[in-house]
């Protein structure tokens, strides 16, 4: 139908400028896990992607148009949540697990830094009316982030977004796009025995005397279950997200 064809049982479309064989296997049959609010949302804008464009791609796009976290959970559905846009957002998470010293419960927590990616001033511009450009700008000075403005070097990073209309939607952005930062950028890495109520964007509690944690609150960034049902977690500190 259209400029697809079926042959062999195999389905292909034209991309313009070739046929390209159409896999099922590759679309997620799972149902997609989101709150109600979301069925109303109407995008600002449209998204136009080349050929090499994946999926996933156009997923992560969509989800920062309205400042919203994407994950899988532990059952392998996609989950959209609202992104945390004040510290308090992930503060008042609900603690899924307590790790204590010392149980033989976790592995030694390992720092997973990406240089390329700390992040401690944000400058958001959005569109220009009447000769003036929506701005907004959020510094991490928060004196327990390792990352804030007096502990190293300055490293801003200038998103601009035309479809951002007023101050108060850049300072939102601003806001969500430090809080991502912040979690992409310094992280703990550690095997964890499995636990299978744990999902991604929740809190745990950790100690470790090992690395000098002490009943520490971190937020989950992502779970890997291995077939020896041991769960790989990457999680961050809320002091890398308060600011």
């Amino acid at each position: 139908e259209g400029h697809s064809y079926t042959v062999s049982s195999k389905t292909y479309r034209f991309n313009g400028n070739r046929f390209i064989e159409t896999l099922d296997k590759v679309f997620d049959k799972k149902p997609i896990i989101f709150p109600f609010m979301y069925i109303t949302e109407v995008t600002p804008y449209t998204i136009t992607t080349d050929e090499n464009c994946t999926i996933g791609d156009i997923i992560i796009e969509l989800a920062d148009m309205i400042s919203c976290d994407v994950c899988y959970n532990t059952s392998g559905n996609l989950v959209l949540t609202p992104g945390a846009t004040t510290n308090d957002d992930l503060d008042n998470k609900s603690i899924l697990w307590n790790y204590e010293d010392n149980k033989n419960q976790h592995t030694k927590p390992v720092y997973d830094i990406k240089f390329s990616e700390l992040v401690n001033q944000i400058i958001v511009a959005g569109s220009i009316e009447n000769g003036r450009q929506y701005k907004a700008t959020v510094i991490n000075e928060n004196p327990q982030s390792q990352m804030n403005i007096y502990m190293t070097t300055p490293s801003p990073l200038y998103i601009e977004d035309s479809n951002l209309i007023g101050d108060t939607y850049c300072k939102t952005r601003a806001k969500y796009e430090m809080i991502k930062q912040g979690r992409l950028g310094i992280q703990m890495k550690f095997d964890s025995i499995y636990i299978p109520h744990l999902e991604c964007n929740y809190l745990v509690f950790l100690t470790d005397s090992r690395s000098g944690i002490d009943n520490e609150k971190f937020v989950i960034n992502s779970i890997e279950i291995s077939s020896e049902m041991v769960m790989k977690m990457s999680v961050s500190s809320i002091n890398e997200v308060s600011f």
